[in-house]
This record gives C-alpha cells, sequence and structure tokens, in this order.
C-alpha cells in the first residue's frame, strides 16, 4: 500500500466502496454462492432462486458487485455467467491488512507510553513483567 498521500486516499475510498458493497446479507450470500460455485455455470435465475429474492432483485445487487470488481459477467450464448473476482477480493484483502496493521501500530503507540521512546521498548520499560504478565 503507497505511503504516497494522495495514493492512499485514493485507497481507502476504493476500500470504502467494497465494505458498502460487503454491507448487505444478500450481496455476501451471492460472492459466498459464486466463490464456492464448482460448476461456473451461476446465472441470475441459479442466485434468484437461491436467495428467494426476484431476479431483478438479484441484478441489482450484483450491479453494486461489478462495480467494485468483485463480480465479474461473461455472455455465453443466451445465458449470462456469474464469477467471483478472487484477484480483486485478494488485492482488497492486502490493502485491508495494511490498514489494519497501521492502525493497530499506532493504537500501541498511543496506549503503551514509552513504547517509542526508549530502546527495547516494553521489555526495558517493564522488566520481565513482575506480577502483571508485562502489561503495563
Amino acid at each position: 500500500m503507497p505511503t504516497d498521500t494522495c495514493a492512499a486516499q485514493a485507497i481507502l475510498e476504493e476500500m470504502a466502496a467494497i465494505y458498502k458493497a460487503l454491507a448487505d446479507v444478500n450481496r455476501l450470500k451471492i460472492i459466498n454462492f459464486l466463490a464456492t460455485d464448482s460448476t461456473g455455470v451461476l446465472g441470475v435465475s441459479d442466485l434468484a432462486n437461491l436467495l428467494g429474492i426476484t431476479q431483478p432483485a438479484v441484478t441489482q445487487h450484483l450491479k453494486v458487485l461489478k462495480g467494485v470488481r468483485l463480480v465479474e459477467s461473461r455472455k455465453k450464448g443466451f445465458r449470462v455467467q456469474l464469477r467471483f473476482n478472487r484477484e480483486r477480493m485478494l488485492e482488497y484483502q492486502v490493502h485491508a491488512d495494511f490498514l489494519y496493521r497501521c492502525i493497530m501500530d499506532r493504537c500501541a503507540k498511543d496506549m503503551i507510553p514509552g513504547i517509542d521512546s526508549e530502546p527495547g521498548g516494553l521489555s526495558q520499560r517493564h522488566g520481565s513483567g513482575g506480577d502483571r504478565g508485562g502489561i503495563p
């Protein structure tokens, strides 16, 4: 994940769009059905039957998921086959993991006095941990 402020901002906005897309239980179910489908031929009508919702509702959910590139489609004859974009999910995971690490690093620095100010961090400041197991 880039450290450049503009690039980081773009990634954060992209992540927010993905979180928004995943914030609906039917869209999560669609992702699950497509990710675990071994046939490779699931279409809108199949998803509608699996979810117990109308085809137009599935189409709207797919529009959101395609908008963040988590779902791809291809036309085969008269049928549109849907596919979960695993590469996109891996890309998102890398960004989410980086954000998590940044937040947790910042929390550690803010919550544990002296973690950055002394050589050796906690072990220097708190010795062997005494009766609190090393927790300040």
